[in-house]
């Protein structure tokens, strides 16, 4: 699971005061406000030789936007739960887009809205998928301090609308710093002096349901969702609020995968304690980057992923099982590796023309004239042959055997 420690329970709650909400009736060329904005500097998918990202250092792939002109936002916070606004979120059947990297003409991967659940009387809208993302589309703990006061200057990262973009690709980013937390509400105020100094950021209407950010331990955490302009003058010159009060409510049993009674990366072992990519109950994904088996990821590139009881029950027709699904040199989810010597495509006995457990029709997509290397029994199997080059010494002593057993026949014949 990608998390910080107890930020991964936190949760961002936002109940308010009388304020302007920021996305009802987005006007058309609204943007994220940015003190001497720079398209090159500011607009995540900004493309140009003269670019110079200012978040480039960090990964934005989980940070959604729907492909269609309503704008909504969606940021992950599981594999298929993502946080946004109540007043102005991505229903049931809206299409969300995740770019894997900061290039609009590269690889992403689009979800539908399955549900939702507004959180409370919060301002907060608990989304979920009708499919997993990927791995490649990263998950976003959630900030959490002891305290409101020790939030107070905490720098943030303000995500909110480009006026150059199409709508899955109007991303711009800006900067500021928190003034206060109080109760649900987290504020901080554009100062176009005095403030953070350049790329300083204010939030506009259609900018509602957007992600700020804090870096902790060098991964973005999430601290809010924006929510409203604050339009009243006793707040002390804070001109922004955003939903954002980290509290540990009961969504941390809606969100993780490992405590959530399903089998979310299909490997027949659900939840805490039984699947072994969970290291408790609070997990966001029942993956792990520590097993090879279980990681979500085509460590050997044969085409096929981790373990799956259907490949390990029938590995020998892998062919007929759905395609990417089922890594046949897994025994296990925490098998050390998925290419085994007996599941690899190779001739790892040195000299036996025979190849793995299928003639290496698995991992090399064609099989070996030679067939099979009858050492091995499994695929998962760490061994071709026995040591000392048994397995090359059995392949020159082939002709003689095959000799052998036909006079034998031809003996009984008689």
């Amino acid at each position: 699971m990608r998390g910080l420690g107890r930020v991964a329970v936190s949760w961002v709650l936002g109940i308010g005061f009388g304020v302007a909400f920021l996305g009802a009736g987005v006007p058309a060329g609204a943007a994220l406000q940015i003190l001497g904005y720079d398209p090159a500097r500011h607009d995540r998918f900004y493309v140009g030789t003269e670019r110079a990202f200012l978040a480039e250092a960090f990964d934005w792939s989980g940070v959604g936007r729907r492909t269609d002109s309503n704008a909504h936002w969606a940021t992950m916070v599981s594999p298929r739960y993502f946080l946004s606004a109540e007043h102005f979120h991505p229903g049931p059947g809206a299409t969300l887009r995740f770019f894997h990297r900061n290039d609009p003409a590269g690889s992403y991967e689009d979800h539908v809205v399955e549900s939702g659940v507004r959180i409370g009387l919060t301002d907060i809208w608990l989304g979920r998928l009708a499919t997993p993302v990927s791995p490649e589309v990263a998950l976003y703990p959630i900030a959490s301090f002891a305290s409101d006061a020790d939030y107070a200057d905490q720098p943030i990262f303000v995500f909110g609308l480009s006026s150059t973009q199409p709508p899955e690709t109007s991303v711009r980013v800006g900067v500021n710093a928190i003034d206060w937390v109080a109760g649900p509400v987290l504020s901080w105020s554009y100062d176009e002096v005095g403030g953070v100094g350049p790329d300083e950021a204010q939030t506009v209407t259609g900018d509602s349901g957007a992600p700020s950010f804090l870096i902790v331990g060098g991964v973005p955490a999430l601290v809010g969702t924006h929510w409203r302009i604050n339009q009243d003058a006793f707040l002390a010159g804070a001109t922004d609020a955003i939903a954002a009060e980290m509290q540990g409510e009961t969504l941390q049993v809606l969100v993780p995968e490992c405590g959530d009674g399903e089998d979310n990366d299909g490997d027949g072992a659900p939840d805490y304690p039984e699947d072994p990519g969970c290291t408790s109950a609070i997990d966001l994904t029942e993956r792990s980057p520590l097993l090879p088996c279980d990681d979500g990821i085509d460590n050997d590139g044969d085409g096929r992923v981790d373990f799956d009881p259907a490949t390990r029950a029938n590995p020998g027709d892998v062919a007929s099982l759905p395609a990417g699904v089922g890594d046949p040199g897994c025994k296990d989810p925490e098998w050390p590796l998925e290419d085994p010597p007996c599941q690899n495509g190779l001739d790892d006995d040195e000299g036996d023309p025979a190849l793995d457990y299928d003639g290496g029709l698995s991992a090399n997509g064609i099989a070996s004239p030679f067939g099979r290397d009858r050492e091995c029994v499994r695929p998962w199997h760490v061994g071709e042959g026995p040591d000392c080059g048994e397995g090359y010494e059995a392949a020159l002593l082939a002709p003689v055997v095959s000799l052998v057993y036909r006079r034998r026949r031809r003996r009984r014949a008689r």
